[in-house]
């Protein structure tokens, strides 16, 4: 993978509830099926509850070109709260590295941070990989994660403010 071009993509936003409180929702893996556009047709296929811990592996299937691609996590490090990172055993990318970091403020109120690191197929000429990254993938993380803003507004946090 050393040759991949390896991309990032960080997404903040702020929550006047405390981090334990933010947390408590953001390990629940089931919540997963409520943050993701309708139009990805997620399908969690690991059975609820999910208890969230380091090692555990969640597997789920999203839909792209109108295939079912299979997609297994593991939680490969978890501290509670402050952060937790699923990584992509198996899925679409050549690798998939996605850190929640939930910073508590001096007012009590989250800052949590996502941030992506990922790379295309390893089998694209890394030309390709940018492009595509550019015009396509980029461009979908963000109508994702921006969908992702909406609803966790309407599900946990009736106020917030995007930073």
């Amino acid at each position: 993978m050393a040759n991949l071009p390896v991309y990032q993509f960080e997404q903040t936003q702020r929550f006047e509830q405390s981090r334990d409180v933010i947390f408590a929702h953001f390990e629940r893996a089931e919540l997963l099926a409520e943050l993701t556009p309708h139009w990805l047709n997620f399908v969690l296929l690991t059975p609820p509850p999910i208890r969230m811990y380091q090692g555990r592996i969640i597997d789920y299937t999203i839909r792209q070109f109108g295939w079912r691609l299979r997609w297994r996590s593991i939680i490969s490090h978890y501290q509670a709260p402050d952060y937790f990172v699923d990584e992509q055993l198996k899925g679409p990318y050549s690798f998939w590295f996605h850190e929640h970091r939930f910073v508590e403020n001096d007012d009590r109120s989250t800052t949590m941070i996502d941030t992506v690191y990922y790379a295309l197929p390893n089998w694209l000429p890394n030309f390709l990989s940018r492009w595509l990254d550019r015009i396509w993938v980029r461009p979908q993380l963000k109508k994702i994660f921006a969908y992702r803003e909406k609803r966790i507004i309407e599900i946990i946090a009736p106020q917030h403010e995007k930073i």
